[in-house]
């Protein structure tokens, strides 16, 4: 009989660790700047294995964030330059779009004592006015992003660094502007397929949303926003999870599109949660207007390197655990691969030693006779 393997009554088989789309997954070398011991002398001169000053997580992120918050606060002075015209079309382009567009062209005090001819016009109307300029706002908020791309690869190089617990001397902008130097492309292309894919989701919400204000949304409505919000949230997704890993790993635009989507694919809980984090200023923004000032003094000075050290973490985290993952699969399948090969060349040896007994002989077995019912000679 063959060996059976036991197990204790209420105990649960351990599941084998699996990696969704693991031959999308490429390993790239870590992008660091100096090169860290493997091991470490003691005082006391025992010989240890290096243990790095901060994990790559989202809590050694935040770690490190708290530890190096200077250096940072410098590289977000910088990253103003490539954010002012976001900041700009935020704090005032917007209200005077909507000045423009609502306070000159519509009237709803008409026949209401003297002074006060003419029509009253519709809210409905107004309201999907309003919506309209979200519409046009979209457009300019995507020009800003795609500017914006280019200080995102010099701070997301600091992000580094700082996680990484890499030296930075006295100057920020050098390794700052060496991000833009070296990553600059990636970045901008990544911003501007994934902020045009998002934009095109924006523009589908709020067309359906018009549509609804003035009653006629029909089918077709309902269609395109669904549409743009099943193909255009993953691309984004996507997008976002390339921006995490550009400046720390050397792997091809290609690979990075690759290894995104298995990120995604086996961590997509932790993406959700630190999106709806990086996200939450955008909320805070519209609940007045002079709160959103505050919050935008807050992110320049504290919040835009928060964020930066955040994505970085994740990235980190996801990346590693994916890689380790894929090692340790790889290695498996290297041990069945031997172990097939070495059953299969025994087999194959068993048969040439003629050891293998006819299987027609094993097979056919004596008919079994009731003595009862044999026939007496």
């Amino acid at each position: 009989m063959a060996n059976q393997q036991r197990v204790a009554p209420g105990a649960k088989n351990a599941r084998a660790p699996r990696l969704f789309l693991r031959k999308l997954f490429t390993l790239g070398w870590e992008n660091r700047d100096c090169i860290w011991p493997t091991t470490v002398q003691t005082p006391d001169g025992k010989t240890r294995p290096f243990v790095p000053k901060y994990t790559d997580n989202l809590s050694g992120a935040f770690k490190a964030y708290k530890d190096d918050s200077k250096p940072l606060l410098k590289a977000s002075l910088y990253f103003l330059i490539f954010i002012a015209p976001l900041l700009v079309l935020m704090l005032y382009g917007l209200n005077a779009m909507m000045d423009v567009a609502l306070a000159s062209s519509y009237n709803f005090m008409g026949n209401i004592g003297i002074g006060y001819p003419g029509t009253v016009d519709s809210l409905v109307l107004a309201k999907a006015a309003q919506l309209g300029v979200y519409q046009i706002f979209l457009l300019y908020f995507y020009a800003g992003a795609v500017i914006s791309s280019l200080g995102m690869a010099g701070l997301g190089n600091v992000a580094r660094k700082v996680i990484w617990h890499e030296p930075i001397k006295k100057y920020v902008a050098k390794p700052f502007f060496k991000g833009i130097k070296k990553h600059w492309w990636k970045y901008l292309i990544t911003v501007a397929v994934g902020g045009a894919v998002a934009l095109g989701v924006g523009e589908a919400l709020l067309y359906h949303l018009i549509n609804m204000t003035l009653g006629i949304a029909g089918v077709e409505s309902w269609l395109i926003c669904i549409f743009a919000f099943v193909v255009g949230v993953p691309v984004c997704l996507v997008g976002f999870t390339m921006i995490t890993i550009i400046p720390s790993y050397k792997l091809t635009f290609g690979q990075l599109i690759k290894n995104s989507i298995v990120i995604i694919a086996n961590r997509f809980p932790i993406l959700i949660i630190v999106s709806a984090l990086s996200c939450l200023p955008l909320v805070l923004i519209g609940i007045s207007s002079t709160f959103a000032v505050f919050v935008y003094i807050l992110m320049i000075a504290f919040g835009c390197s928060l964020v930066a050290m955040l994505w970085t973490g994740f990235g980190h985290s996801a990346y590693l655990k994916c890689a380790v993952l894929a090692e340790y699969l790889e290695e498996e399948d290297k041990k069945n691969n031997v172990a097939m090969q070495r059953e299969r060349k025994y087999s194959e040896q068993k048969e040439i030693r003629g050891d293998v007994v006819d299987q027609k002989k094993t097979q056919t077995k004596q008919q079994f006779q009731n003595p009862k019912k044999k026939k007496k000679k």
